[in-house]
């Protein structure tokens, strides 16, 4: 099975990489299956101009608003975050190499202190376990990416983030059924439904960094 991440890739940059696949496939008379990992509702980091390095205690915040961050300040893309977090949560970051703890929410920041050394690079993905978030499962950019994986003729999709059987049912409906479907386990929401999630799925994949 071969995996595109389609948090990187896009309908335009897969064109080629598929041409070589099929191209590959003719050659040994044989077929690969192809899976398209949709991105989910994610939440990320912004961009550094060069990897910054974090202490273990230290303390920075975590700004909501794009403007010129002080010392080892970070931007996320999702202003939403100081609704659903409280002093004394846990913020992991790039799935759980560098793990942070809520000490201070004001109106525009998350203040987050390290829990572990860690270095720190461009639009990392953020988690917060055990927590739900007022984001949609299967977003916007997902459904146009639905959309192509049946025009591409991937065989499989995985549902990043995925939380009910609600979620596949949706894909299901997307797909007119003519995809099957790996559930992503990712956060406490997900294992909570988890024997509905492997009733409504074909498989179930379990990222153990983000939990």
């Amino acid at each position: 099975m071969l995996r595109a991440n389609f948090t990187h890739e896009t309908s335009e940059s897969i064109v080629v990489k598929l041409a070589i696949i099929h191209e590959v496939e003719q050659e040994i008379g044989g077929k690969f299956s192809l899976m398209m990992d949709i991105e989910g509702p994610s939440i990320r980091t912004g961009k550094l101009d060069r990897p910054t390095p974090y202490k273990k205690g230290e303390k920075f915040k975590l700004m909501v608003v794009e403007k010129i961050l002080e010392n080892n300040d970070l931007f996320c893309d999702f202003p939403g975050i100081i609704d659903n977090v409280k002093v004394g949560d846990i913020v992991r970051i790039e799935s759980g190499l560098f793990d942070t703890i809520v000490r201070e929410i004001g109106s525009e920041y998350i203040l987050l202190e390290a829990l572990n050394d860690f270095t720190m690079t461009s639009k990392r993905h953020i988690n917060l376990p055990g927590l739900h978030i007022d984001m949609p499962t299967i977003t916007d950019k997902d459904k146009q990416d639905i959309a192509y994986a049946l025009e591409a003729k991937f065989d499989y999709i995985a549902i990043s983030f995925c939380r009910s059987a609600a979620d596949i049912q949706e894909v299901r409906n997307l797909t007119n059924n003519q995809i099957k479907l790996i559930a992503k386990i990712e956060n406490q929401e997900g294992l909570d439904h988890l024997d509905e999630i492997i009733d409504a799925s074909d498989m179930v994949m379990v990222a153990r960094g983000d939990l």
